[in-house]
């Protein structure tokens, strides 16, 4: 039911990382919408200085909420695993869909929304490659 595609890694992302994501998104043909810094989705103080919510709409015209985790290192990742799987069930618990959740890691970046697909996880994982330093 939750996709997920190459988390770890050694990558870090620079200070503009949540920007790089969102500029390779609109690259892709994605609107992102409504960015909020801070937000996690869940009730955890410990990762806000990490996050930010976006809404994302893809060709499908679905309005997915996205929320977008970024770590010094792979490793940083890590180690905030289970405190983001957690944050999700809480966000999923808040956000009943008729699509499946869904979530995906590159390097130092983690990202989840209610609403997912196949397109969607591809978008969000080539943008996430894309500011991490792939193509």
């Amino acid at each position: 039911m939750i996709v997920a595609a190459c988390v770890g890694g050694s990558a870090s992302p620079s200070p503009g990382g949540f920007q790089e994501v969102f500029e390779a998104l609109a690259r892709r043909g994605a609107t992102v919408t409504r960015i909020v810094s801070g937000d996690t989705g869940c009730a955890d103080p410990t990762l806000v200085g990490n996050a930010v919510s976006f809404h994302l709409r893809l060709d499908d015209g679905v309005d997915r909420e996205v929320h977008l985790f970024g770590f010094r290192d792979g490793a940083a990742l890590d180690a905030a695993e289970p405190r983001l799987d957690e944050c999700m069930r809480q966000f999923l618990a808040k956000k009943p869909s008729a699509e499946p959740p869904g979530a995906v890691g590159v390097g130092p970046f983690y990202a989840f929304a209610s609403q997912w697909s196949e397109s969607a996880g591809d978008a969000l994982g080539a943008a996430l490659g894309e500011a991490v330093g792939g193509s």
